[in-house]
């Protein structure tokens, strides 16, 4: 009955030790990092994106994607509009501006989707992506990604810009791959690099007062203080031995 008391109660220690070792590891938040969970990603799956407008006169416009449908999503403005439905694989965007504008910015990651160009080797579960592409309408003066997302092996970014040197007005068709983050681990930026502290100066080290150099008499000024010397004792020897004579 002993043994059995003994045993039962290290069972229970050893039962104890294991749920609290679950414990902890279930507690251990998980790193942050992106995931993609599909590569097929639809216009009404990237709400909260945010696409800014800079006008060609001056100012600027910044309105939040929503989702329109279950494949739609886009954003108005203010003489503008942005569609997109569907796979945008495959599916185009569609700019309509009767505001002449200099620039469109889509950031994506707000919307927990990234911008995939396509480029080999694919980050795990993007496949192949696609870059900006005109189907229709007045091509922009130059295109650019950027903000490079933390798992990109090159080809995710988490913006696009538009740029025409000399205004856009009417409709413009494009083609611009989008994947989709997950909800647990959704899209981000890398971690940004620690900056690294400067190096305190040193004091400089104080410069040592040069020693004052001493002055060493000539060798005929040496013989001349030996003359004198000399001179001086015979005279003090001549009044000693007149004072003996006097006595």
């Amino acid at each position: 009955m002993t043994q059995l008391c003994i045993k039962n109660s290290l069972f229970k220690l050893a039962s104890a030790t294991v749920l609290g070792v679950a414990t902890i590891q279930a507690a251990t938040p998980v790193q942050a990092q992106t995931v993609i969970s599909g590569f097929q990603t639809f216009g009404s799956q990237m709400a909260g994106m945010e696409v800014k407008v800079d006008f060609f006169g001056g100012g600027s416009e910044t309105q939040i994607w929503s989702a329109i449908d279950a494949n739609s999503g886009g954003v108005t403005g203010g003489g503008w509009s942005l569609f997109q439905s569907g796979d945008s694989f495959g599916q185009p965007w569609t700019l309509n501006a009767t505001q002449s504008i200099a620039s469109l910015m889509i950031n994506a990651i707000p919307g927990n989707a990234v911008f995939d160009i396509g480029t080999s080797p694919s980050t795990p579960g993007s496949a192949g992506g696609r870059s900006f592409s005109v189907q229709s309408g007045t091509a922009p003066t130059s295109f650019n990604y950027s903000l490079p997302i933390d798992i990109s092996t090159g080809d995710l970014f988490g913006a696009l810009k538009l740029d025409w040197s000399t205004g856009f007005l009417g409709e413009l068709r494009y083609l611009a791959d989008t994947d989709s983050g997950t909800a647990d681990n959704p899209v981000q930026l890398p971690e940004p690099v620690p900056p690294v502290d400067p190096v305190p100066p040193v004091d400089p080290v104080p410069p040592v007062d040069p020693v004052p150099p001493t002055s060493i008499p000539e060798g005929n000024s040496i013989f001349g203080l030996l003359a004198v010397g000399a001179f001086g004792a015979g005279s003090l020897l001549k009044r000693k031995q007149a004072q003996q004579t006097q006595f």
